[in-house]
């Protein structure tokens, strides 16, 4: 049952005290690994009060699944250390984003799922940092090697392990849209707070800005391929601190002229439901008629379908991508607007003025390309 994962997890994160009294260890493992939580769920699992209840098999896996999860944090925090130390050095001041950029809230850091590792360096350093970090890491993989997206540049390292270094923290289909996060951003930048990590001090977004970017985040993973519980934590536990005194008043215009507000009084509904957090604890929440019945439906899709969403073709969007561009211009522009389509009206259900804001969105942004070409950065 989705409710026993759902109360294991809450108390992995320390969001909730009760005891639990069963577990249906299968059903539980389902969903830890679905929503990207398996590290954490599996340290609950083995506390005393539940560990009675698994067999020596479950827990050598959890165990297993604990040290997995401590080894990559590891090696992902010496790539911090050598990352952030070099960049410093060179006059770069890095601030760190996202998962890593989060650890100290879990009660246990190192247990949180990870991926890459964000770093943000801002438009004005960007080049230099590329310099540097190819100088660190003289064995890595560029993306795209020349071409870099407006977002971020990476670099795939000799280990397998990744750094995005970041142009800016989001990079948004309209430019009207960008402009808002991008003025944010460039505030929040200039009043970066501090985080120890071992020892290590980083550099993160100011507390305001990182619960508003954490939760753009999440909902553009949901929207497009799936949000588990893993990203939704990191909200849920950013949440849960002391807000600052004008947090309502910071987030609610962006959130308006963005089209997210919907967005957000959803998401609020799983950190109510699914997170266990109190309602004054989500600024601007308010459970009217219309969050009830579209939070639910939210929350039943997210927690049945976790990071991914079943896809509708067979075929990955990388081979679809490559098929695409051997088409003419037209045919290929034809195929991605019905794509686009089918795409925003599946979501539209939930909050249909931010689909079809992306969908016109989209179509002008393609015009523009089509006529233009695609505006790269060339190192």
């Amino acid at each position: 049952m989705p409710q026993d994962y759902l109360h294991i997890l809450r108390s992995a994160l320390g969001l909730e005290n009760t005891s639990i009294e069963s577990i249906v260890y299968d059903q539980v493992m389902h969903y830890a690994f679905i929503h990207g939580t398996p590290a954490l769920v599996a340290e609950r699992l083995l506390r005393p009060d539940l560990s009675a209840l698994l067999t020596p098999d479950q827990r050598q896996q959890l165990k297993g699944i604990c040290a997995q999860s401590m080894m990559q944090w590891e090696r992902l925090r010496h790539v911090l250390v050598c990352s952030t130390r070099a960049l410093e050095e060179a006059g770069v001041q890095p601030v760190l984003l996202k998962g890593f950029g989060l650890a100290t809230l879990y009660p246990t850091p190192y247990l949180r799922q990870w991926g890459d590792l964000d770093i943000y360096v801002g438009p004005e350093q960007y080049h230099a940092a590329a310099d540097v970090l190819r100088k660190t890491y003289p064995d890595a993989r560029h993306h795209d090697e020349e071409w870099e997206e407006l977002k971020h540049y990476c670099f795939i390292l000799s280990d397998g392990n990744i750094i995005e270094m970041h142009r800016r923290t989001m990079a948004l289909v309209s430019r009207r849209d960008q402009r808002c996060v991008d003025t944010l951003e460039d505030e929040a930048m200039r009043h970066t707070e501090t985080m120890d990590i071992e020892g290590l001090t980083v550099n993160i977004p100011e507390a305001k800005f990182n619960i508003l970017f954490v939760f753009m985040h999440a909902w553009e993973h949901f929207y497009e391929t799936g949000a588990g519980c893993k990203q939704l934590a990191d909200l849920a536990l950013l949440l849960s601190q002391p807000h600052p005194e004008d947090l309502d008043k910071y987030l609610e215009k962006p959130l308006r002229k963005l089209y997210l507000f919907k967005p957000w009084l959803l998401i609020g509904y799983m950190m109510v439901h699914a997170f266990g957090l109190k309602p004054g604890q989500v600024p601007l929440y308010k459970e009217t008629r219309w969050v009830k019945k579209h939070g639910q439906r939210l929350y039943d899709k997210i927690i049945e379908e976790g990071l991914a969403r079943p896809p509708k073709r067979k075929e990955n969007r990388y081979t679809a991508r490559d098929k695409a561009m051997k088409m003419p211009i037209i045919q290929r522009k034809l195929l991605t607007l019905r794509l686009r389509i089918e795409h925003e009206m599946s979501m539209s259900p939930y909050v249909l003025s931010y689909s079809l804001h992306r969908l016109w969105a989209m179509i002008i942004k393609g015009i523009r390309r089509t006529l233009h070409g695609s505006k790269m950065i060339k190192y």
